[in-house]
């Protein structure tokens, strides 16, 4: 009888830790999607406080690029406090997590509570293109026109 409750208890340990192990692996999955267009895609966001540390836990965003604009209008998924805004990609982070390309945004208008986001992609994501063109045109404005110097 001893033997029987042992091996229950062993049971019941296996099936806690293959629980556990699960969980574990499901807060790691980030999602990552990008329309066919370019235009939507659906990553992982974190609010950043004035001081540049996280504020909050990663949750999953959906973004859409406007064609000719630079900025980047985001909804936020929550059941409790839902959040969409227009940010401006501001930078790309020089040190991201392995395997990973992080930016950092700021916000033009929104009901975010923080002005500034960051926007994790997978190291191989068809985005880092586009959101690096919309770091340069935002980073780097174009001239203004040069004067004429017509002698006529």
């Amino acid at each position: 009888m001893l033997a029987v409750a042992l091996l229950d208890i062993l049971g019941l340990i296996a099936i806690v830790a293959v629980c556990g192990g699960m969980l574990f692996l499901a807060n790691r999955i980030e999602p990552h999607w990008v329309a066919k267009d370019g235009r939507r895609f659906m990553t992982v966001g974190q609010d950043v406080d004035q001081f540049g540390q996280p504020a909050g836990r990663k949750r999953e965003v959906r973004v859409h690029i406007e064609p000719g604009e630079d900025a980047l209008f985001i909804r936020g998924r929550s059941m409790i406090r839902p959040s969409s805004g227009i940010w401006m990609v501001h930078a790309k982070s020089p040190k991201p997590p392995r395997g990973r390309v992080v930016y950092i945004l700021k916000k033009i208008s929104g009901n975010s509570a923080f002005d500034t986001m960051m926007l994790r992609f997978p190291g191989s994501s068809r985005m880092i293109r586009q959101m690096d063109e919309l770091l340069a045109a935002t980073t780097n404005p174009p001239p203004p026109p040069a004067p004429s110097n017509d002698e006529s």
